[in-house]
């Protein structure tokens, strides 16, 4: 059963100047409400910005030889910082001085001030949503009751964890071929970093009060939830999707699939996933050019070795067995 999935639209942006001017006007129009000034400038500044965007997520590379302050409004979204060379100073409620090899979560709904000094730094921006859904869907905590406590990780290990965890994200988002073209791809990924996101860095679902069980969900709502599932397999799907379609929160969905199927939403629209990879696996031709890793793809798994290993516990065998077949 093949699909003809879109392509997701990946922008691309890049800047650079060594005029002061156009690199106040572009700090000040990088983020909406930043108010630029310079430190210091060298005879010869420089300043330059890579930036990949999706429907789910952005990236951003910065680097230059300059030293400059903004004042920022309060963002509305979650910005995750990693701070590779330089000096840079955040303060948003407290101050935070990065090292090279820092990282960071930009604290939303307070004003913030930054100060960089010849800067290279990569950036991950992330809709807020994205991260309150993930946290329904793990502990039940409530939309849109989700903080993050302090803007430094938990720990140094979950600190070089999320550090390689989004560098490969930046690397595969910037690669012109990236597998992000893929939505469903672009989705599990934020889905993923979301999830990262909450045992990273302090937030209140990591210290929600017990929730006693929701109680059941009707037959009907569970079948609903099913066949939504099987129809828009080939679909960017969120728990939020699934569960609006099916008229029930997503706790109590995530509590029910957990009953009845051993798994969750999620992992039940995996496991759709691979079972129909199988199907185009299993009905290519010889010659058709079709390989594992092509069908993988296309149907949201960006790492052939996990699909593989996903097919293997399903079918008892290799993806490579079933295209040779």
């Amino acid at each position: 059963m093949s699909i003809a999935t879109a392509p997701a639209p990946v922008e691309r942006y890049e800047f650079s100047s060594t005029d002061s001017a156009e690199i106040t006007d572009y700090i000040d129009r990088m983020y909406v409400g930043n108010r630029a000034r310079f430190l210091d400038v060298p005879p010869e500044p420089t300043f330059t910005v890579r930036t990949v965007a999706t429907d789910t997520m952005t990236v951003d590379r910065v680097g230059g030889a300059i030293g400059y302050a903004t004042d920022s409004e309060p963002f509305d979204y979650l910005v995750f910082e990693h701070l590779i060379a330089g000096r840079y100073l955040l303060r948003g409620g407290a101050e935070v001085l990065l090292r090279p090899g820092d990282v960071a979560v930009v604290p939303m709904g307070v004003g913030l001030s930054f100060e960089a000094h010849d800067p290279d730094m990569s950036l991950l921006r992330l809709p807020m949503d994205r991260v309150t859904a993930a946290a329904e869907g793990q502990g039940g905590a409530p939309v849109g009751g989700l903080r993050f406590h302090s803007a430094s990780p938990v720990s140094n290990t979950m600190g070089q964890y999320w550090q390689r965890l989004v560098s490969v994200v930046h690397r595969a988002l910037m690669d012109p071929e990236s597998s992000m073209r893929n939505p469903l791809v672009a989705e599990q990924t934020a889905a993923g970093i979301a999830a990262a996101a909450l045992i990273t860095f302090p937030n209140t679902a990591m210290t929600v009060d017990y929730l006693r069980d929701p109680g059941p969900i009707t037959p009907s709502a569970l079948r609903g939830a099913i066949e939504y599932i099987n129809a828009n397999a080939d679909q960017p799907l969120t728990l939020t999707d699934i569960a609006e379609a099916s008229g029930v929160t997503a706790r109590a969905l995530q509590h029910d699939f957990r009953r009845h199927y051993d798994t969750t939403p999620l992992g039940y629209l995996r496991r759709v996933r691979v079972e129909r990879a199988h199907e185009d696996l299993s009905t290519s031709e010889p010659g058709d050019g079709q390989t594992v890793a092509a069908i993988a793809e296309r149907w949201g798994f960006a790492r052939p070795a996990r699909f593989a290993v996903a097919y293997l516990v399903r079918y008892g065998r290799p993806p490579t067995e079933a295209l040779s077949a």
